[in-house]
Order: C-alpha cells, then sequence, then structure tokens
C-alpha cells in the first residue's frame, strides 16, 4: 500500500511539473505578445467575461438535494 501511494504521489507530482513548465515555456514565447497595449486590454476584458460566467454559474447554481 505505501509502494502504491508513493508511484502514485511521485506520478502526480511529475505531471504537475510538466504542466507548470509547459505553462511558463509557453508564457514566456508569448511575452512579447502580451506587452501590446491592444492585445494586454483584449486579454483584460476576456479574462473579465470569463470572471463574469463564473460568477453568474455559482449565483444560479443549486445543489442536489439527497
Amino acid at each position: 500500500a505505501t509502494t502504491d501511494t508513493l508511484l502514485l504521489t511521485l506520478t502526480h507530482a511529475s505531471i504537475v511539473g510538466s504542466w507548470f513548465v509547459l505553462i511558463a515555456t509557453v508564457s514566456m514565447k508569448l511575452l512579447p505578445y502580451f506587452k501590446n497595449a491592444s492585445i494586454g486590454r483584449w486579454l483584460n476584458g476576456l479574462a473579465g467575461i470569463v470572471m463574469l460566467y463564473f460568477s453568474a454559474m455559482l449565483l444560479t447554481y443549486e445543489a442536489k438535494k439527497t
């Protein structure tokens, strides 16, 4: 059981580490585009729309009754 737990933990840590390396690498490649003012405004607007969407989902969420 301990070996299974350790293997699962190492697998999870490897996947998460790989994901963060990928995100950092892609972010560094896209950094010059993010510094452009018009693209920055567009990304801020997109992020705002996503936040509003999730806020609306939270407000209208009804827990299932068991």
